[in-house]
């Protein structure tokens, strides 16, 4: 997921496909509290940026890094 040579929207699916659903896994069933929602947040950010090979200092905003993939929050997903 983090070489460059595979195009955006397979790491894209690959996001969406394997990751997402382990870090959701039962997560109907938590009490979700606002640091839950900003842990699984600040999780899935990193791990958009590390597939981008972004850093903070690269000063792109986080919907901006989203946008990129075209997903929506994980806390939205989380919700649903």
């Amino acid at each position: 997921m983090h070489d460059r040579k595979i195009p955006l929207k397979p790491r894209s699916e690959t996001y969406c496909s394997v990751v997402r659903p382990v870090a959701l896994h039962e997560a109907e069933c938590w009490p979700t509290t606002l640091n839950h929602e900003q842990t699984l947040h600040a999780m899935e950010i990193r791990m958009l940026r590390w597939t981008q090979e972004l850093t903070r200092l690269d000063r792109f905003r986080n919907d901006v890094v989203r946008a990129m993939f075209g997903i929506a929050r994980v806390v939205t997903r989380m919700h649903a």
